[in-house]
């Protein structure tokens, strides 16, 4: 996603979310572009999803941006990519404690091998020196952002 289309996603969640959430989010929320250049510099990612029985579960990674696009990297024999075989949506919080704060869910698209996992892979190696054997686009549906210090 570029810019622009975080900067949309984020008004709409705003739009639609409790007066609560709008309270804590709605006034120190990043641009779109503050998340694009947050996503490139963050170097974990806490992923959750949801197991056979229903319960969450949660694991870290290291994100991957590569042609606008949030890209996750898994073991295919981690409990979450087996997870998101099942049930491809997923939650994210991206954070550098509370200066900055991305929190998002949304839908997992299993990347194929080809040419797309080998770019991505290539990404992956320049930002955190290795490559993941199964790729994961993050395909985000709501999120919310928080800038500066916490107030409360």
């Amino acid at each position: 996603m570029d810019a622009q289309a975080w900067e949309a996603l984020l008004q709409r969640s705003l739009e639609r979310a409790t007066p609560f959430t709008r309270g804590v989010f709605g006034s120190r929320t990043m641009t779109g572009q503050e998340v694009v250049d947050f996503l490139r510099r963050v170097r974990t990612v806490v992923v959750g999803t949801t197991n056979p029985a229903g319960a969450p579960h949660l694991s870290v990674t290291g994100p991957i941006v590569w042609q606008g696009r949030l890209y996750l990297g898994f073991s295919p024999q981690s409990a979450a990519y087996r997870h998101l075989q099942r049930l491809p949506r997923l939650a994210l919080v991206a954070h550098q404690g509370w200066r900055r704060v991305l929190i998002l869910e949304g839908e997992a698209r299993l990347v194929p091998e080809g040419e797309e996992a080998e770019q991505v892979r290539r990404a992956e190696e320049a930002r955190h020196g290795w490559t993941s054997p199964t790729l994961v686009e993050v395909l985000p549906r709501k999120a919310f952002t928080w800038k500066g210090e916490a107030t409360y």
